[in-house]
């Protein structure tokens, strides 16, 4: 195990790894690279051989895959991957959310996991982010990010590139805002309308809140009235999506969200 910042440059055989309880950074490794724990961050660059690793926050790695190949990794938080333009490999991703920076992949906003094949597919990558992926074939993609600790080892410039993901984390969370709104606002009609064909159920509870569902009148709060929270409303959208209620009664829902906020 190693307790603190671990740097490696110039191996020559093969990287193994069993826990690192800090930040780690790998450069110019002629083998393969297999890193069991990481607790904080990981930075990894030009390495010859296959790549595993599951690491607790963020992960950088430029790479020029190689045919035949795996590349697996697991992170916490963010991964960046950064590829030369002809790069040929398959990447199977999940996430949050996945951006591809690069010519003739288009963007899907809504994805949470995708399979991609760039040039022959020769390598294997398989990706899975708690938070973004970003894959892109610009050099200087990783030219910031203070939030990945202390990496000069790699040889990158690493000042900013935390900034541009809280950018992006608050965008994500913007359009999240904007479809919530977007559903309280046509909600008022729907819920008279499902009041009028007298669509009632039996109570509801979402967290601090009690929801009666029958016609006899508006949604009231279980407990005193305070602030309503982001937690609540994708509580919401997520018992939507799974089916646990209907479009009508996830409206209703948002609609006295929103009145008691």
């Amino acid at each position: 195990a190693v307790h603190s910042d671990f740097s490696i440059r110039g191996a020559k055989g093969n990287v193994y790894v069993k826990k690192a309880n800090s930040d780690v950074s790998i450069r110019d490794v002629d083998g393969s690279v297999i890193l069991e724990s990481i607790a904080d961050d990981l930075a990894l660059r030009d390495v010859r051989g296959s790549v595993s690793a599951n690491v607790a926050e963020d992960v950088v790695m430029y790479l020029n895959p190689l045919a035949g190949n795996t590349y697996n990794v697991t992170a916490g938080d963010d991964i960046l991957l950064v590829m030369p333009p002809k790069a040929n490999a398959t990447l199977t991703l999940s996430a949050d959310e996945i951006n591809f920076d690069w010519k003739g992949v288009e963007d899907d906003e809504d994805a949470t996991s995708r399979v991609v094949t760039l040039g022959d597919g020769s390598a294997t990558i398989t990706l899975s982010a708690g938070g973004d992926i970003r894959v892109s074939n610009r050099s200087d993609a990783g030219e910031s990010a203070e939030d990945f600790g202390n990496f000069a080892g790699v040889g990158m410039d690493w000042s900013g590139f935390g900034e541009r993901i809280s950018r992006r984390v608050e965008q994500a969370t913007e359009r999240a805002q904007r479809k919530v709104e977007a559903a309280a606002r046509r909600i008022e009609q729907k819920t008279r309308d499902a009041e009028r064909r007298g669509r009632g159920r039996t109570a509801l509870e979402i967290g601090r809140w009690g929801w009666d569902f029958s016609p006899k009148g508006v949604p009231m709060p279980s407990k005193p009235k305070t602030p309503v929270s982001e937690e609540e409303r994708l509580t919401i959208l997520k018992m939507l999506q799974e089916k646990k209620i209907t479009a009508e009664d996830a409206e209703k829902l948002l609609a006295a969200l929103e009145g008691g906020s």
